[in-house]
């Protein structure tokens, strides 16, 4: 969880850059997103590389994905509590300047290039 620790941090602090209203839930919503693409490119490439489909019912619907997010997000918000995540951001804020824009540009680039990744993926036949 350290590194999804660091990715909570980093989008905190790009969305507090950004003025966004409430921050640390927004950072909860992003980084659930970015461990749900994660996992479903996780599965593709296993998919693609073995040929074994790993939770076939996601495939029957695009609402099954629903199943697994919403636990992850409730998981999530139940994890990053109050005392948790001071204890975050205050690691991070210790962080050397360049460190913090380090884990700023991994923060969004774990989001972006799964996800285009996944999409170049599903593309090709």
């Amino acid at each position: 969880m350290r590194f999804y620790n660091n990715l909570y941090a980093g989008f905190v602090s790009i969305l507090k850059d950004l003025k966004n209203f409430n921050p640390q839930y927004t950072a909860i919503f992003l980084v659930a997103t970015c461990q749900l693409i994660h996992l479903l490119l996780l599965f593709k490439i296993i998919k693609l590389s073995t040929g074994m489909i790993i939770l076939d019912f996601l495939s029957l619907s695009k609402y099954n994905i629903l199943w697994i997010a919403i636990p992850v997000f409730i998981v999530l918000y139940i994890y990053y509590s109050g005392e948790r995540i001071n204890k975050i951001l205050n690691e991070f804020e210790k962080k050397a300047n360049n460190k913090r824009v380090i884990w700023q540009v991994a923060a969004m680039s774990s989001f972006i290039v799964p996800i285009i990744v996944f999409v170049a993926l599903s593309t090709k036949k």
